[in-house]
């Protein structure tokens, strides 16, 4: 995927970012890729747990130090009061609030919960550099996102109000900065029901009943149609916010329903309402899929079994419209045999939900998230790994990638945009609207949408390493699920570290992967430099007997002084050295930055038609860079 200059590789933003929602991996995170949670060693602030309900001041976090108690990214206390470690806090707020915020920080709370119940949590916040988001945690697993406004300066005050629901017991609360440009002076934890029991009985309907029972018959694996919740009634085998049947299909209690997606779907969702399914599991490890659809921005959705969280949060997509359909994926849920309760709970409303699918995990590679290499001797080496991102986090890591940002020029130039870059695509790149982490995989999403520049009629995005790392020979190793329309192009490429001096092709470009997506089963891996760029690029492919939209596989470079060699799942396809380039110049022995991205037409996919189906991803386990031992 060859680009004629590098003037659209910006810097990453985080505003685009703050109506999405991540995972929080529950295994120990080190530092700068999640909470630390060590319930063990943790050291209550004055010896004192909070308690909930009850309010909990920002600046009254633990005292076991830095990535145990707190990380912050920057040294010292910014605002130099009240404590003398390195958060940053100032008086501000009801007495001190904690400010200078910035993405990936966090505080941890030991506290007690006294009654399992429902609770209505409320942050007292505010945001003079144009908002952010926060994520409420228990135990490393997310409650819930509190979406921080602009509220105009860096003492206007305002509150934010979140549903969650609570255990009872000793736990660790964390609060975790999704972005930076918020201060936050405390949370306060009300009571509202005693969960179930208490639950509000007024939305009743002709199949309310007091006992819970399954309308259907469920199992993991397997799928559970939405419609197909239980029966029992209005805080019993659901919880629906209004009266009635809004959408009059199906059933006739208080549930709402509407003929779509692939039979009928629960529409007009709202944050707090569940849906209950009584399910036989068989015991194994599973990816949970759901078919969901938004045209309203969006929203979120946790899975729990028998009452706990096993999913964390789970993004609903803005689709384009209310049955423009796509599947969201949990990962790597591990559940126990027996009977059991499934809930959908709605975290943040606005989304339709078609069914959950449990499959078991049978295309994951080995459980290796700490960089663990699958080919330990590929190319008949040794091998140290030296870079990595397992997208394990709750967020794409700033520090390893940024966003290029920018619109093709479209088919025949078309479009007024700046046509001296790419292939005549017709996606608009955007500063993170497009990518996200979803149980440990990075997502690239294109979509059919109009762009924010008013031109393109598709969004993708682009993620480069430019500027953040750079490398010299050794081995790059990407192991990725690839998208499938018509005129998709996802790629996995590296450039050179002068195309900014020396401009595109003298650069140099390594295509350590391409695909177009009417033709799923064969990869294309190229090289272009000057004299042999564009359709005149040294090319191989790999064909394989399967459809690389539906596995995972792995691509690879082994890279060394004039020699490049390319490899798939660990098979060898091609080697190139100066040799191969026809006496023109070999640009490949310099520092290479990485690329991952999806286009949308151009000259080597086409261009979209009536077999284009959108919204489509690829999603990439890990990206990883080793040296030869």
């Amino acid at each position: 995927m060859h680009d004629g200059d590098n003037s659209n590789h910006e810097s990453e933003s985080t505003g685009n970012r703050l109506k999405r929602r991540y995972f929080l991996t529950t295994a120990t995170a080190a530092a700068g890729t999640g909470v630390f949670s060590a319930s063990g060693a943790a050291t209550a602030f004055e010896g004192a747990r909070h308690v909930i309900p009850g309010r909990i001041e920002a600046e009254d976090y633990d005292t076991d130090g830095s990535f145990w108690a707190y990380r912050d990214a920057s040294t010292g206390n910014s605002g130099g009061a009240y404590r003398s470690d390195g958060v940053d806090i100032e008086e501000g707020g009801d007495n001190y609030n904690v400010g200078w915020t910035e993405a990936g920080e966090w505080l941890n709370y030991s506290a007690t919960v006294e009654s399992t119940g429902t609770y209505e949590v409320t942050a007292h916040v505010v945001s003079g550099g144009g908002g952010g988001t926060i994520t409420l945690l228990r135990d490393q697993r997310s409650l819930t996102t509190f979406d921080i406004p602009d509220t105009g300066s860096w003492q206007s005050w305002t509150t934010v109000t979140r549903e969650v629901n609570l255990d009872s017991g000793e736990c660790m609360i964390a609060i975790h900065f999704d972005t930076g440009g918020t201060n936050i002076d405390w949370l306060e934890f009300s009571q509202v029901d005693g969960g179930r029991e208490n639950a509000d009985e007024g939305n009743t309907g002709d199949e309310d009943a007091d006992e819970q029972s399954a309308y259907a018959d469920h199992s993991f694996p397997g799928r559970i149609e939405a419609e197909e919740y239980d029966t029992g009634g209005q805080g019993v085998a659901y919880n629906d916010t209004t009266s009635g049947n809004a959408g009059g299909a199906y059933r006739s209690d208080g549930v709402d329903i509407e003929g779509g997606g692939d039979n009928y779907n629960i529409g007009w969702t709202e944050a707090g309402e569940w849906y209950e399914y009584t399910v036989d599991v068989t015991e194994g490890t599973y990816d949970l899929t759901a078919n969901v659809a938004s045209n309203a921005g969006g929203g979120a959705f946790r899975v729990e079994v028998d009452g706990t969280d096993v999913t964390g949060t789970i993004t609903a997509p803005n689709t384009g419209g209310w049955q423009s359909w796509t599947r969201v994926t949990a990962s790597d849920v591990s559940l126990s045999s027996g009977r059991q309760v499934v809930r959908i709970y709605v975290e943040d409303g606005g989304f339709n939900f078609d069914w959950i699918e449990a499959e078991t995990g049978g295309d994951q590679p080995p459980e290796d998230g700490d960089g663990a290499d699958n080919y330990p001797n590929l190319d008949g080496n040794s091998w140290q790994l030296v870079w990595n991102d397992e997208f394990d986090g709750r967020s794409i890591d700033s520090s390893k990638w940024s966003f290029a940002t920018g619109g093709g020029c479209g088919q025949n130039g078309r479009l007024n945009t700046d046509c001296s870059w790419g292939n005549q695509e017709e996606q608009y790149y955007t500063n993170g609207d497009n990518a996200w982490v979803e149980g440990d995989r990075l997502i690239i999403e294109a979509r059919e949408e109009a762009a924010p520049n008013g031109q393109n009629s598709y969004t993708s995005a682009r993620l480069v390493s430019e500027n953040k790392f750079e490398k010299q020979f050794g081995r790059v190793e990407v192991r990725a699920r690839l998208p499938a329309t018509q005129a998709l192009w996802p790629a996995i490429w590296m450039l050179g570290q002068d195309i900014d001096s020396v401009s595109w092709p003298d650069c140099g470009e390594i295509d350590i992967m391409e695909l177009t997506g009417d033709d799923t089963d064969t990869v294309h891996q190229t090289i272009h430099g000057p004299g042999y760029s564009g359709g005149g690029g040294i090319s191989a492919n790999y064909d394989i007997n399967g459809d690389f939209s539906q596995e995972f596989h792995d691509f690879q470079l082994t890279w060394y002084d004039d020699l490049l060699k390319f490899w798939v799942d660990g098979n060898h396809v091609n080697t190139l050295t100066p040799s191969d380039v026809g006496g023109n110049e070999w640009v490949f022995n310099d520092q290479f930055f990485l690329l991952l991205n999806v286009a949308v037409g151009g000259l080597m996919p086409g261009y979209p038609d009536g077999r284009t189906q959108l919204p489509q991803r690829m999603e990439v386990e890990y990206v990883r860079v080793y040296d030869p031992v």
